[in-house]
């Protein structure tokens, strides 16, 4: 009872007694009088609970509320809200309430954030409060950064600045790839917070390239994020490549490079000097490159595998002319002077002279000429000094009056008119008709050894070399007159005529009805040649083509003869390598050749120039200044692999299976076009020449590579019988293995079908592959993992064997295979030597291997190293690591390094181990001798290598990286963005990161 309801009862006790008493009431009355009920509609009092952080516009309830001191019925009303008595319908109209009904309220609350909003309950004479605060905003309102186009390279480019409004309290911010300013602060890249009413400025520099755009993304309260993009102008000039770099100059003079830095893709220790630049010099095959400028300067950078060549670290002046080759670039100076950078050794031997000696000898120059493998400068007084790779003297040949060049020799002519060849010669064939020719006009040579062709001022043709491709040109001698240039295949030779006719003679005899084309071959426009393989373009913009390659690959020849017919409308044609180019009326680009079908990266865009490396890569400009970088070999990657699941290489290709069940060969020639137009593939594998593609229909795919043999008897058959297979593992040497769904295998063994196995063995093997769970290929045998955890090691030489109670399975090239059975021990399976006292052990949870061997881990996270080539005392360090092991590799200086569970990487030699860094996502093997990288925590890839005292030497680093694989001979990044990178070699891991169709960096 309350205290309350207490005092009414004495007070009405009190009453009662004095109104009796007036009454005369007393012991001798007669009559009973009734007393009268006070009532009470004043409720006790009723506590509200007050909502905080309430959704915005969105119906709150109170606590269930119960009403108490009250007698009887009792009035309700609201303000504002509505109410429910006894959890009846919500209502807003005033009514009833007895003691001990419950009361819910419900407020809808405001549209705005961090507002308070509350409703008025009145019950008899009492009123009571129920308040709802919305919660705080942290989505700032119309936050847009407006993009910008058209800036200038190179440029910290700043968006317009925006007052950040709509939000109710500070909120964090933070920046990807950029930096940030609030107010009138500094610019920054670290996270903070940003209030309501504060004006947010962001900014990022632009791209180095034409028409490419950077971005940089701002995330607010952890979750939100805008970005904010520039493009640059269209300033693409001119692109020039050698063998594995790309220089472009820009509109306003500087210069871009990509590519192997050793080659000049790194430009920038010369960068500064790279200003007002007209044009660059480089040779196909050659490792660098000059750049001249408008005040007639120029700057040399790559070449970095020439032993002892030292490059100026500043522009030359006075220049007037660059001659380019293989081996360096000679410069003529205007004062008639000329300097050499190149290499000086002989074929065979020592260097004749240094490069400083040669060039105190380069004066009074007169002309600068080249070979692929010499420079050769004509002095005033008519003598020649040659110097260059093969074994040719110093000394230099006097009164000379004419010098020949072509890529592989030159013929030099004296005053008394004698001819003479200088150059490599094939012992095998004749070389003397080159001696005593009269007055020679053109000389050309493919390669070395190579035959050659000398054309006279009167168009007669001259052959010299190997006879059979085309040396002997005496079956067509009686045509060889009028000849404007001479083409060569590598296996046969072209005349092209003042006449826009052409034949052809060499070695054809394999594939006649591919070669004679004779009677089409008028009004021509151009003849090109490589691999075997001729194109020619008519005055009418058709291509016809023909050649000759080995028998097996005729099918192959007949398609690029077949993808040729379908252009139409061309106006220029290349080769690189055996790839063919067509350039039509509206420079859009088309490519063919050995390893591709007739397409490219380039259909649908203007092209304007484009360069080609000798490694079949490709760079190219559109007319709207738009970079396009491709090619076999290439670092291009297209934007639509999504998510590797698998990689395999296969042939020379590294082939991709990604998460959207699609095929691709991001290293290597492209696929054929059937295997990439497949959809579903859940796996694949690599056999007798082709691809297997098993779909998610449980069916399997099978498609020869365009330059295969032809298939072993039967297999094509065997493949379709195929039915409900889920997995394929397969080896080029040893065969194919399928899993289908019910556990059961199909294979295709090299050595059962070659009878290496009895009938016995092959029942055994049959027999042992029942409940398959998955299956591994290692060094020459399939291992299967069975349900019932038997685990079947079967192919190569050897008899098939079935060890029981197995978990898991590990092997390793050059340590062996070893398995965990299911009692938590270790066993050696192949080659792996397991020490006595592991084991014993039955404490094992994972085994981890590196390079040359394995790492086991216990339970209690004790690692203990073991493996056949782990023989170096070193190796007992690997033990005193404190926690668990995930991943570890030896690199060849025997140097092991080791990332640990807890994020630790150490590195571990002779001397013990050592903690190298913290807080790593992943330790990466580079596959090349002391090379490594590893990711951080915060998505910073770190590529390194080890010196030989061990020490960490930094030759890259990526910020933004989500995903790293590595490929067979290359290593594929995915960035936060989404953009994928990849190169082909260690070597130009270093040089620039390109993004999916254009470079992003010097």
């Amino acid at each position: 009872m309350s205290h309350k309801t207490s005092l009414k009862k004495y007070f009405l006790t009190i009453v009662c007694c004095l109104f009796l008493a007036a009454c005369g009431g007393g012991a001798g009355s007669d009559k009973t009088q009734k007393t009268p009920e006070i009532i009470d509609t004043t409720p006790d009092s009723i506590n509200i609970d007050k909502i905080v952080d309430a959704e915005l516009n969105s119906d709150i309830y109170s606590d269930v509320l119960t009403v108490t001191g009250i007698n009887t019925e009792t009035d309700i009303s609201v303000i504002g809200g509505q109410y429910s008595i006894n959890n009846q319908s919500f209502i807003d109209t005033p009514s009833t309430v007895e003691s001990n009904q419950t009361i819910t309220l419900k407020l809808r609350s405001s549209e705005q954030a961090f507002t308070e909003k509350s409703m008025q309950l009145a019950i008899g004479d009492k009123s009571f409060s129920f308040t709802v605060t919305t919660k705080h905003n942290t989505t700032p309102k119309n936050l847009v950064l407006n993009n910008k186009a058209d800036v200038d390279p190179e440029q910290w480019i700043e968006s317009d600045p925006i007052t950040i409004t709509g939000i109710t309290k500070p909120i964090s911010i933070a920046i990807d790839g950029g930096e940030y300013a609030i107010d009138s602060g500094n610019f920054s890249a670290e996270s903070s917070t940003i209030n309501n009413e504060q004006l947010l400025t962001v900014r990022v520099k632009s791209s180095p390239f034409s028409l490419t755009k950077a971005q940089t993304t701002i995330t607010l309260n952890d979750t939100l994020t805008y970005n904010f993009a520039v493009s640059t102008k269209n300033s693409a000039q001119a692109i020039v490549a050698n063998k594995s770099a790309f220089s472009a100059i820009r509109k306003d003079g500087s210069v871009a490079t990509w590519g192997d830095p050793r080659s000049g893709g790194d430009s920038s220790n010369v960068q500064q000097y790279l200003q007002n630049v007209s044009k660059i010099y480089a040779h196909h095959d050659g490792s660098g490159f000059a750049a001249l400028r408008e005040d007639n300067s120029v700057v040399i950078w790559g070449y970095k595998n020439f032993t002892g060549l030292e490059l100026p670290k500043e522009p030359i002046a006075n220049v007037k002319d660059v001659i380019v080759n293989p081996l360096g670039v000679t410069l003529l100076k205007q004062d008639n002077t000329a300097i050499t950078y190149s290499t000086n050794t002989s074929f065979y031997g020592e260097p004749v002279l240094t490069i400083n000696e040669i060039n105190q000898q380069l004066v009074n120059i007169e002309h600068i000429y080249t070979t692929d493998f010499v420079f050769a400068a004509l002095k005033k007084d008519k003598t020649l000094l040659i110097w260059g790779e093969p074994a040719f003297s110093i000394e230099p040949f006097v009164n000379i009056t004419q010098v020949i060049t072509s890529n592989a020799g030159l013929i030099i002519t004296d005053e008394d008119n004698n001819s003479r060849f200088l150059g490599y010669k094939d012992s095998l064939d004749d070389y003397s008709v080159l001696d005593d020719l009269k007055q020679p006009m053109k000389l050309f040579r493919k390669g070395l050894l190579s035959p050659i062709t000398v054309i006279s001022e009167t168009g007669e043709v001259t052959t010299a070399g190997r006879a059979s491709e085309g040396g002997d040109s005496s079956s067509v001698q009686d045509k060889l007159h009028d000849i404007d240039y001479i083409v060569d295949s590598g296996s046969a030779l072209t005349a092209f005529t003042k006449q826009k006719t052409a034949f052809s003679w060499g070695r054809f005899s394999y594939q006649s009805e591919y070669f004679n084309v004779t009677d089409k071959l008028i009004d021509l426009k151009k003849v090109i040649g490589d691999s075997g393989m001729f194109a020619a373009l008519t005055q009418d913009g058709n291509v016809i083509m023909w050649g000759e390659i080995v028998p097996i690959h005729h099918h192959k020849l007949l398609a690029l003869i077949t993808a040729a017919e379908k252009l139409a409308n061309i106006k220029d044609i290349f080769v690189e390598n055996g790839v063919f180019w067509a350039l039509d009326n509206n420079n859009r680009a088309y490519s063919w050749g050995l390893f591709s079908e007739l397409n490219s990266d380039t259909q649908d865009k203007e092209i304007a120039r484009l360069a080609f490396s000798n490694n079949n890569n490709f760079a190219a400009i559109t007319t709207s200044g738009e970079f396009i970088i491709g090619g076999a070999q290439s670092n291009y990657i297209q934007d639509n692999i999504s998510q590797p699941v698998s990689m395999q290489h296969i042939s020379s290709s590294t082939v991709m299976l990604t998460d959207k069940g699609k095929l691709h060969a991001i290293r290597g020639p492209s696929l054929p076009k059937k295997i990439r137009e497949l959809n579903n593939v859940v796996s694949f594998g690599y056999y007798d020449h082709a691809i297997l593609a098993v779909l998610a229909t449980g069916n399997v795919y099978y498609e020869r590579l365009p330059d295969s043999d032809e298939p072993t008897e039967g297999f094509s058959t065997f493949v379709a019988s195929l039915t409900d297979v889920k997995k394929v593992v397969s080896s080029t040497y040893d065969g194919i293995v399928f899993i289908h769904q019910d556990g059961s295998v199909s294979h295709w063994l090299k050595h059962t079908i070659n009878n290496y196995y009895p009938e016995h063995e092959i029942a055994a093997i049959n027999n042992a592959l029942q409940k398959v769970n998955d299956i591994f290929y290692f060094e020459q045998e399939f291992y299967a993992l069975t349900a019932d955890n038997k685990l079947v090691k079967f192919g190569g030489l050897y008899s098939v064997q079935v060890y029981e109670d197995i978990a898991e399975v590990y092997g390793q090239r050059h340590a062996g295979v070893v398995a965990l059975n299911t009692n938590k021990q270790v066993q050696s399976i192949k080659t792996a030597t397991i020490p006595a006292s592991l084991s014993e052990r039955d404490d094992f949870e994972s085994v981890t291997y590196t390079t040359r061997g394995f790492i086991a881990t216990t339970l209690e996270g004790q690692n203990f190293a073991f493996g056949s080539s782990l023989y170096d005392d070193q190796f007992q360090y690997i033990n005193d690591i404190p926690t668990a092991v995930i991943t570890a590799f030896t690199i060849p200086s025997f140097d092991t390094l080791i990332l640990t569970d807890n994020k630790e990487l150490f590195q571990v030699n002779e001397s013990g181990q050592t903690l190298k860094h913290t807080d790593i996502k992943e330790l990466i093997y580079l596959w090349q001798h002391r090379h490594y990288a590893y990711l951080t925590s915060n998505n910073v890839l770190s590529v390194l290598w080890l010196n030989d005292n061990g020490e960490e030497q930094v030759i890259k680093q990526i910020s933004n990286v989500a995903n790293v694989w590595v490929l067979e001979y290359s290593i594929l990044i995915e960035k936060t963005d989404g953009a994928f990178i990849s190169w082909g070699d260690l070597d130009t891991m270093h040089a620039i990161d390109l993004s999916i169709t254009q470079p992003t960096g010097n």
